[in-house]
């Protein structure tokens, strides 16, 4: 998930996901060493996130808005997903989050009555085995 932020003369794009996507979407040239705390991090069962960003250019700010003002209408939203994905490269780590989510209210409960009420319960949830 993205967004462009204008500061005068400068396009800066910020972006937050699921580590094992942004550590894909760095640049070369950028060192990650965030791995063993992202692990213990998702053991204690906290969510983690990583966020970084980078400067575009006007050429190719004004590329992607021509695009995606211009997508198919049969394969909109494909053709903005790619566009995304290209513009979500060579990122810089500004840091991680790692927060505490909780379940909601009573949901152990229904769970359990589900179980009780012989219905099947599949649980899919999260990007880490560990946390899901």
């Amino acid at each position: 998930m993205s967004v462009v932020v204008r500061d005068g003369d400068t396009i800066r794009m910020y972006t937050k996901g699921a580590d094992s996507i942004i550590k894909k979407r760095l640049a070369d040239d950028q060192t990650f060493d965030l791995d063993s705390e992202l692990h213990r991090f998702s053991i204690i069962g906290l969510r983690t996130l990583l966020i970084a960003s980078r400067v575009i250019s006007q050429k190719e700010y004004e590329n992607f808005k021509s695009k995606s003002e211009d997508l198919p209408a049969d394969r909109k939203e494909e053709a903005m997903d790619e566009l995304i994905n290209n513009l979500e490269t060579d990122l810089y780590l500004i840091g991680a989050t790692a927060v505490l989510d909780r379940l909601q209210d009573e949901v152990p409960e229904t769970i359990r009555d589900m179980i009780r009420a012989n219905v099947k319960v599949w649980m899919l949830t999260g990007d880490k085995l560990e946390t899901a």
